[in-house]
């Protein structure tokens, strides 16, 4: 895991971390745009901190946010978020996650 530097300003959509496992590398972008306060150097020792404690010690970055309530407002949930990444799998060609054993999509 790599992180970008703290004290920059990132726009939505950035890349503030890449993350890297045994069979994959990608980049972490930001949902949000904002001024980077911290990382989550523990997950330099223990990466796997990201899949035990997601909600907890596995956190990636902190933002300070330019305007969250209109970042928050361009980001989907619920059958808008299902219905848009449907439609990027159907894009790419995909028929399930390649990474999630037994998915298929709806």
């Amino acid at each position: 895991m790599t992180f970008r530097p703290t004290g920059h300003h990132y726009a939505r959509d950035a890349t503030v971390a890449v993350v890297e496992s045994a069979k994959w590398l990608g980049a972490y972008r930001t949902p949000i745009a904002g001024v980077l306060l911290e990382t989550n150097t523990a997950l330099l020792e223990d990466p796997k901190l990201v899949n035990r404690s997601p909600n907890r010690r596995g956190w990636l970055v902190r933002l300070a946010p330019d305007d969250l309530v209109h970042d928050l407002s361009e980001l989907l949930s619920g059958p808008a978020a299902v219905a848009a990444y449907g439609a990027f799998m159907t894009r790419r060609g995909l028929d399930d996650c390649v990474h999630c054993e037994g998915y298929e999509l709806p």
